[in-house]
């Protein structure tokens, strides 16, 4: 991805941040060459993908990586696991600002209303 925004292409992170167990908190972090690069300053270069977990295998993944330090994880739509993330991320008591998390959005998914 971000070989991809040097190159000048537009590449865009949805960040997931829960506010409460049932009201996930959505931010786009856009990591175009146009964004300042403070945006990124802070973000882990490592974290934990969940490519292939499901349900409580996934759960208990993520929730062990936090629990060990991780504050980068990487999910996608088509993964399937968002729920299971999102409540590792609710159970794990880890302060909201300090996690960053990466998900890949269907192209046809992604408009200003959603």
């Amino acid at each position: 991805r971000m070989m991809a925004a040097a190159m000048g292409l537009l590449t865009t992170f949805l960040i997931v941040v829960p506010a409460a167990a049932d009201v996930p908190l959505l931010r786009l972090l856009d990591a175009s060459p146009a964004a300042p690069a403070t945006k990124l300053a802070g973000m882990p270069q490592i974290g934990l993908g969940t490519y292939h977990l499901q349900g409580q295998a996934c759960y208990d993944a993520v929730l062990r990586a936090l629990q060990m330090g991780y504050r980068h994880l990487d999910t996608a739509e088509v993964y399937g696991n968002h729920e299971a993330v999102r409540l590792a991320i609710r159970d794990s008591g880890v302060p909201r600002d300090e996690l960053f998390v990466t998900s890949k959005v269907k192209v046809d998914q992604i408009d200003y209303e959603s």
